[in-house]
């Protein structure tokens, strides 16, 4: 394939020193949704050229971690002048090659700044701000040039970074939102794609090769979800929803005949829980333009430097393929003999929209094994299938739902919030209420594998909470229940001795059922009272009324005491019989 070139000059400095020596090669990848790679080859033009500096290692092992910047500039032969190519970018590896010949190369690699956000993988959560708020917080802790970060809608009540380095998090937030987050070359920029600043492109002068990609993809989903502080599900799919992208008729037959291959609304990644309709309605809508904007991709090839990701080309003298084309990645080539090409990839501004997915690597016939460029990333939310401990730090739900506040040990101190408690019984108005105390340490869980709906699912013992009683052992005949201020219910399961106590902190009021007699001990150090419309006590054999020093028995109306056999009354002193009237009856009677 004939490659379209034109003559240009380059410039590598770093820390804002040129390299003095000969600049034999430059090969920069950018990628709009991945980390930039370049390789610079320095080469000795003959024997001894360069002296002590150019065999000395540290003349460029001590470019490591140091800010590098490359320009390339066209001659203005065939390309102006002012279309030239900046990168700026830091050094991550250097390799001394020594030949047999004498002649030695240095080769120079260095990703873009983002590699910086992409080394240590972070759990956080943030709360009342909004996905472009992160953002923007995020990146000021990185020695990155900031442009324009576009807001987003809506305010997240939580949303969690586990496990994802701050790169992933911030382009899985940008991509949830319809938004290319992207370094340019010279700063980090989270828009939409925008035809602003296109770069002219001409075909058989400025561009050497343009291929237009239709291609086919399933793009239609449902999905199903479940909000529990209003405890409603709603179900929507995306076949009557409109995506952001307003393709071309040319472009338009592409996503047509897709509908004819992939007839059924599949499985969708919105997540599982949502606010209202209207919030899932636009999680499919930005699914849905996702999977369309991975169908058509285009492929060129020109000699213009200035051609980069995250801006437009504008192709002209293609008949029916001339428009604006948003570029996500571009293959800079800068050779031995001094001329300059590149290759690249993009998509029909009207079908330009973020994916999820990993896009593909440049290629397209060129070596570019020059340049090691980081693994593609999928910027999914990770799911989580493990568990994490957390401690109460409120128990008092304001909405009254049972929940309890709680604090992670991986996140800041002011981060807490409300989460479910399962218990072993719910329903309205009814169950088992049992909520933790403050300070005890509790269970996570999380549905659908999403840390943005935790559950606290039990609750744990640790160093410094120890269980009330050391009950275990061989036959682990005790269970037990305590309060916070030693109130207890106890079963021991003992064979033969089987025994249910109820006991309150200080062992002054206890019930004790106890198998062994059976019996049912009710005692108290205080008094027992016992209240009820009708009270009936009943024994089969004998009934004791002892009080160690007054019985008293009163009725409101009429009292009566019956013995079917004999009934005794009997006073250590005196006993007195007292009535308006008294009837003595019997037969005989008897008075001594």
């Amino acid at each position: 394939m004939t490659v379209l070139q034109t003559s240009a000059n380059c410039s590598v400095k770093v820390e804002n020193e040129e390299i003095k020596h000969n600049v034999s090669s430059v090969r920069l990848e950018q990628y709009i949704d991945n980390h930039h790679g370049l390789a610079v080859r320095v080469k000795q033009v003959s024997k001894g050229e360069g002296g002590k500096e150019f065999d000395d290692p540290s003349t460029f092992t001590s470019f490591l971690g140091k800010s590098i910047s490359v320009v390339i500039t066209p001659t203005g032969e065939l390309v102006d002048k002012g279309r030239q190519l900046e990168f700026i970018g830091v050094v991550t590896e250097v390799s001394l090659d020594h030949s047999i010949d004498g002649i030695n190369t240095v080769l120079i690699r260095a990703e873009s700044p983002t590699i910086a956000m992409d080394g240590a993988r972070h759990n956080m959560y943030f709360s009342e701000q909004s996905a472009s708020d992160i953002i923007g917080a995020i990146l000021q802790n990185y020695p990155i040039t900031k442009g324009e970060v576009a807001s987003t809608k809506g305010v997240f009540k939580f949303d969690s970074q586990y496990m994802e380095t701050d790169y992933e998090y911030i382009c899985r937030l940008a991509v949830t939102n319809g938004l290319f987050a992207y370094y340019n070359g010279k700063e980090f920029k989270v828009t939409k794609a925008g035809s602003g600043d296109a770069e002219e492109l001409i075909w058989r002068e400025t561009l050497g090769v343009f291929r237009l990609g239709l291609g086919t993809g399933h793009y239609d989903f449902e999905s199903k979800v479940y909000n529990y502080e209003d405890a409603k599900s709603y179900s929507q799919d995306t076949t009557s929803l409109k995506p952001e992208v307003a393709p071309s008729d040319l472009v338009k037959k592409s996503f047509d005949s897709s509908l004819k291959i992939y007839k059924k609304a599949g499985y969708s990644d919105s997540p599982r829980g949502v606010a209202d309709r209207q919030t899932l309605e636009n999680y499919l809508k930005t699914e849905k333009s996702r999977a369309l904007g991975g169908i058509v991709k285009c492929h060129g090839q020109s000699n213009v430097p200035r051609v980069m990701v995250g801006k437009c080309v504008k192709i002209k003298g293609m008949d029916k393929l001339d428009g604006m084309y948003w570029v996500k990645a571009v293959n800079h080539i800068f050779d031995e003999s001094g001329k300059y090409h590149n290759t690249f990839i993009c998509s029909p501004i009207d079908a330009a929209y973020p994916e999820q997915q990993p896009m593909m690597r440049i290629g397209d016939g060129v070596d570019t094994g020059a340049v090691e460029v980081s693994e593609r990333k999928t910027f999914k939310q990770p799911l989580f299938t493990g568990l994490h401990t957390a401690v109460v730090v409120d128990n008092n739900d304001p909405e009254a739902m049972g929940r309890i506040k709680v604090k992670f040990p991986w996140t800041d101190d002011a981060i807490v919030r409300w989460v479910r408690l399962a218990v072993p019984h719910a329903g309205d108005k009814r169950g088992w209420v049992s909520l933790p105390e403050i300070d005890d340490e509790v269970l996570i869980g999380y549905e659908y594998g999403d840390t943005d709906f935790p559950v606290a699912i039990g609750s744990l013992y640790n160093g410094q909470a120890m269980p009330p009683k050391n009950i275990g052992g061989d036959k682990n005949n005790v269970k037990m229940f305590m309060t916070r201020s030693g109130n207890q219910i106890v079963f021991n399961d003992e064979d033969g001795k089987e025994q249910i106590s109820i006991v309150n902190k200080d062992g002054s009021n206890t019930i004790v059922m106890d198998m062994s007699g059976p019996s049912i001990t009710i005692e108290s150090k205080g008094d027992i009272n016992i209240k009820g419309k009708n009270l009936t006590l009943e024994s089969q054999e004998a009934l004791n009324l002892k009080a160690g020093s007054d019985l008293k028995a009163k009725a409101g109306a009429n009292a009566e005491v019956e013995g079917s056999a004999n009934l005794k009354l009997k006073a250590g002193a005196m006993l007195n019989v007292e009535g308006t009237t008294v009837a003595v009856k019997g037969n005989p009677i008897q008075l001594n």
